[in-house]
């Protein structure tokens, strides 16, 4: 599964740049720091059309984490 991911702000605005794969192989991560509150919206899809597969969300505060695992398409 190669995850595309994607923040959205409280009013429903890109609230940061799109991602399909800055976490290494076919991993999407995005890194931001919120400029406000309020409910921002992580959307997670696929970089294929229609492709389905199963996922890891994990939101961290902090320095940015390592590499994960390669992608198996």
């Amino acid at each position: 599964f190669d995850a595309y991911a994607f923040l959205l702000g409280p009013g429903f605005e890109a609230a940061a740049p799109q991602d399909d794969d800055s976490g290494g192989h076919c991993n999407a991560r995005l890194t931001v720091r919120l400029p406000r509150t309020g409910d921002y919206f992580i959307v997670v899809t696929s970089s294929e059309r229609l492709a389905t597969g199963a996922f890891t969300l994990s939101v961290v505060a902090g320095p940015r984490p390592g590499s994960l695992a390669p992608c198996d398409r």
